[in-house]
């Protein structure tokens, strides 16, 4: 274990520890090396119920608002943050946004790798799209041994985070519970509420996760990724190893076969019997990153519900009150915001859009974040259009 502390001496220095640490999870593949990420399954083993543990990093940080000599605040949550496309827990240092609610409210957050699509992975990616197209059963493989990683860590976080040494301060604990246990929320935005769909809701039965927000999410994998303004870059290497761009559709369509098993639309299809998180999904219409044609297919499979405020109707998608005094609103619920300008340049057709900071003003939209807190702070999913419509003219959030 590692930790860094901070000052907390000005008003941009909010978070008082931060802390680096492993923890040993049940290892499904076949090569006992976390660095090894061309892996599969290991099914003797998984048959076998021999299974071996190996660690998995993580980062905690701590805000200065929960351990303030004078008036500290009492711990809400802990959250897990869930990283975006082929990025790493280290975002999780750079999201100053979060750093501000989480100090303001009170939350621990919490981070680790999507083992699969992170920055490790990139190589693996590269040489799928390339030269070997087998080896996307790999980045499955890896992906459902990511989501067992944060299913060991997320059980540490409920169980044991909050008695550790580096938790202490001075001395003395001065981390101080608001409630008997602080609730535990997953937050995923982009890559983090893709995967963090699927995570959450097979988290569901285990009750380890109390709420789940995704932001800018989208399902299926083969939608999203053809409609992206970031498709080109990746169409550009699959040019490369197949022949015709029908070649790359029929590519992608295939591994949607196999992602389909660690995706939201596949793990919430028919006949679902088992429970999921209460589920909080916020998006951007005229995002050019992750189409909300997708954020909508995914809605729908959480069988979502939207405000009499939305920006526009959603069809399969029940119309239901925001939280008020005796109402905690819907069980699931999903919320856009249209950004008018880049919303009218978004195609009709089956290409990707011309990029637009729609998908990064998303999370920084203040309604967004109040919602966002409602939800956390006391499970009230609150209507944050009854102002303006959640209209905004365009995307200009810095």
């Amino acid at each position: 274990v590692k930790t860094i502390d901070g000052t907390c001496a000005g008003p941009d220095d909010l978070i008082a520890r931060v802390v680096h640490g492993e923890v040993d999870v049940p290892w499904f593949l076949h090569v006992d090396n976390p660095r090894h990420r061309a892996s599969f399954f290991d099914m003797d083993a998984l048959e076998g119920g021999s299974l071996r543990v190996l660690p998995v990093k993580f980062v905690a940080m701590v805000p200065c608002s929960l351990v303030n000599d004078t008036n500290s605040t009492k711990l809400k949550a802990v959250v897990d943050f869930g990283h975006g496309l082929l990025y790493s827990r280290e975002e999780l240092l750079h999201c100053h946004f979060l750093h501000r609610i989480a100090n303001d409210n009170g939350y621990l957050l919490v981070a680790t790798n999507w083992r699969g699509m992170s920055e490790l992975d990139l190589p693996v990616v590269l040489r799928t799209f390339i030269a070997q197209p087998n080896l996307f059963k790999a980045g499955r493989d890896n992906l459902i041994q990511g989501y067992a990683d944060k299913a060991a860590l997320q059980h540490f976080y409920r169980n044991g985070l909050l008695g550790m040494d580096f938790l202490t301060f001075e001395g003395k604990k001065q981390i101080v519970l608001e409630s008997n246990e602080p609730k535990f929320i997953f937050y995923g935005i982009s890559q983090g509420g893709i995967l963090g769909s699927a995570y959450s809701s097979l988290m569901g039965p285990s009750q380890l996760i109390d709420r789940s927000i995704l932001g800018s999410p989208g399902t299926p994998f083969a939608l999203l990724m053809s409609r992206s303004d970031i498709f080109p870059f990746y169409r550009a290497l699959l040019s490369l190893n197949l022949s015709h761009l029908r070649h790359v559709r029929i590519f992608i369509t295939l591994i949607q076969m196999a992602y389909d098993s660690v995706e939201s639309a596949g793990v919430l299809a028919p006949p679902l019997t088992e429970p999921f998180p209460r589920t909080l999904i916020q998006a951007g219409l005229g995002d050019s990153t992750v189409t909300t044609y997708g954020t909508e297919i995914m809605a729908r499979a959480f069988n979502a519900s939207i405000f009499p405020d939305n920006p526009r109707k959603v069809f399969g998608l029940a119309i239901e009150p925001g939280a008020n005094s005796t109402w905690r609103g819907p069980l699931s619920a999903l919320t856009e915001v249209v950004y008018v300008q880049e919303n009218a340049s978004i195609p009709i057709s089956n290409n990707g859009a011309k990029h637009n900071h729609v998908h990064w003003c998303v999370r920084l939209d203040a309604a967004l974040q109040r919602q966002l807190v409602s939800f956390v702070n006391g499970g009230n999913i609150i209507d944050p259009c009854l102002e303006d419509g959640c209209i905004r003219p365009n995307a200009t959030c810095w």
